[in-house]
């Protein structure tokens, strides 16, 4: 069927009309590059169509239009139902607002039908919004991410100041060194040019390390739902794309097509800073795996001789004592909120790779999916 395609992308013209021009637009609900990677498209194919691209934003980056749109379909249902107006507390549109809305306009609707006609009075507020399952919460299946979420203490607050002094320490060191050799720099041949280089890569580090602890202390107890794990997972080894071309890194990525009962925003944002860390100490030629061996459970490995990242895992591997004072800053974050949200993250080394394993809560048996893994607004 590609191949077929591809056919009339050449020519184009439909093979069973003669003469008829064709105009082909092609629309997909999931990332064209996952679905590369995944080798599910050809990447013949994959160029052909990525010409002009149009990206159609899902709802959850549409949260300015909520209240306006809350308001247009409550009076469409109550109408429906024949019943009077309902209007909304402030709280539980914020609430619906900061919902991440993996279907869509269909689920803000199916959402909002169900809530109107279970509520118990005109005015709607928080424990009012059903979303999901109706009235019947969902039972997780047994496993160990269901342990009791640790409260965040002392110790992880002195493991972030730690691992952030650490942070800034080499760019400071670089920054202070052309500061006292500025003036043979200059004089070198395009020393100047390298000076101004790499005290912009150090001061954007360093930026980039405290924007990331701002949006780190935003995170407040979990709001969870059932996710898929491909929405957590692309949008990671998207911000990593470019530092593992660059550095020619063999990216292996095994689908993991189930659901998971977590935060997205904020177990997309540990995966965002598990999978940054891991990609700024790989070397040209190294590999990242990312596996799914079952459902609710991730495994990332690389080569343990990774350089910083890596050693300090081995120091955890080899001195549990330590464990909470060694892992690197990004993984510090991934764990501590993996494990607000009920989950496990655990690292280790064997056979000369490092592994990192994060599980997650699963959604039981027959509750219905909240949508496609990516925006199905997303056209390309």
């Amino acid at each position: 069927g590609q191949r077929t395609l591809i056919e009339v992308l050449d020519s184009g013209q439909l093979p069973s009309a003669a003469g008829a021009r064709a105009r082909v637009i092609a629309i997909s609900t999931r990332d064209p590059a996952d679905l590369l990677r995944e080798r599910k498209i050809g990447r013949e194919l994959y160029y052909r169509l990525s010409v002009l691209n149009l990206h159609l934003p899902p709802l959850r980056e549409r949260m300015t239009d909520i209240p306006a749109l809350v308001d247009r379909i409550s009076r469409r249902v109550c109408a429906s139902l024949n019943l009077g107006p309902v209007t909304f507390t402030d709280g539980s549109m914020r609430r619906l607002s900061h919902y991440l809305w993996f279907g869509n306009l269909a689920e803000l609707e199916a959402v909002l039908a169900r809530t109107i006609a279970f509520a118990p009075g005109p005015v709607i507020d928080v424990p009012d919004l059903l979303f999901g399952y109706g009235p019947v919460l969902p039972k997780l299946l047994p496993a160990a991410a269901t342990a009791a979420r640790p409260e965040p203490g002392a110790a992880s607050v002195e493991l972030i100041i730690n691992e952030l002094a650490h942070e800034f320490k080499n760019p400071m060191v670089a920054i202070k060194t052309f500061a006292q050799q500025i003036d043979h720099l200059a004089e070198a041949d395009a020393g100047h040019q390298q000076v101004a280089r790499l005290t912009e890569e150090a001061i954007d580090r360093m930026d980039m390390a405290l924007e990331n602890l701002v949006q780190f202390t935003r995170f407040q107890e979990p709001v969870q739902q059932p996710t898929p794990a491909t929405a957590l997972l692309s949008p990671a080894l998207r911000a990593v794309d470019a530092a593992l071309g660059e550095k020619r890194v063999a990216l292996e990525v095994q689908p993991a097509p189930w659901q998971v009962l977590v935060d997205p925003a904020q177990i997309s944002y540990a995966l965002k800073n598990l999978l940054r860390t891991i990609a700024r100490d790989l070397s040209s030629g190294d590999f990242l795996r990312v596996r799914a061996p079952r459902p609710g459970l991730l495994e990332i490995q690389y080569p343990a001789s990774a350089k910083a990242a890596a050693n300090k895992l081995a120091a955890v591997v080899a001195d549990r004592a330590t464990t909470a004072n060694s892992l690197p800053l990004g993984f510090a974050l991934a764990k501590s909120l993996v494990e607000r949200n009920g989950g496990r993250f655990a690292v280790g080394t064997a056979d000369r790779v490092a592994q990192v394993v994060l599980e997650f809560a699963q959604v039981a048996d027959g509750v219905e999916p909240y949508g496609e893994a990516e925006s199905p607004g997303s056209g390309r």
